[in-house]
């Protein structure tokens, strides 16, 4: 990247690393908050955000941000308050592969990393995402094995729940 390229980050609220990369979500970047955007690194300079490579807007003024973005198998969940977005960044460029409604996140501490992929929970169900598809946990063959109604008041409004795994 050139000498001239601002390549300062004010703050930010998540970040993953991926393929010799750090994404940065819900960002504030030359004094300018953007809730909807990540920004990129370059290749192994975990630090350095410059403005040739660095913008990544999947879906903007939505008025949904980021809450929280996760790593699994070349992909990047990106978490906003009521969609998932699975970003593919397994090649030179980033593409959108699939979009979830009413699957996102209302705190980071909802969802966990997994050995069988990426758990977590929200008011509308408990949710894994394997590296292929997202399964709904509170289902079974298209049946909820929980009352919609009963899940709502156990998991509460006051985004306080949180999602852990224990491999024993």
């Amino acid at each position: 990247h050139p000498h001239t390229d601002v390549i300062k980050v004010d703050q930010f609220k998540t970040a993953v690393l991926s393929n010799r990369r750090v994404y940065l979500g819900n960002v504030r970047h030359n004094g300018e908050l953007y809730s909807d955007r990540m920004l990129k690194s370059s290749v192994g300079q975990y630090d350095k955000f410059p403005e040739s490579v660095t913008n990544i807007d999947v879906i903007t003024h939505d008025g949904d941000d980021i809450v929280l973005l996760m790593e699994h198998a070349d992909r990047i969940l990106q978490f906003k308050n009521n969609t998932l977005y699975i970003i593919n960044v397994a090649g030179q460029f980033e593409f959108l592969e699939a979009q979830y409604k009413h699957k996102g996140l209302s705190n980071p501490g909802a969802a966990c990393k997994t050995d069988y992929g990426i758990a977590w929970a929200n008011t509308f169900g408990c949710y894994l995402y394997d590296g292929e598809k997202v399964t709904d946990l509170l289902e079974s063959k298209g049946i909820n094995r929980l009352n919609k109604s009963d899940w709502k008041t156990f998991i509460g409004t006051d985004n306080h729940h949180r999602v852990g795994f224990n491999p024993f």
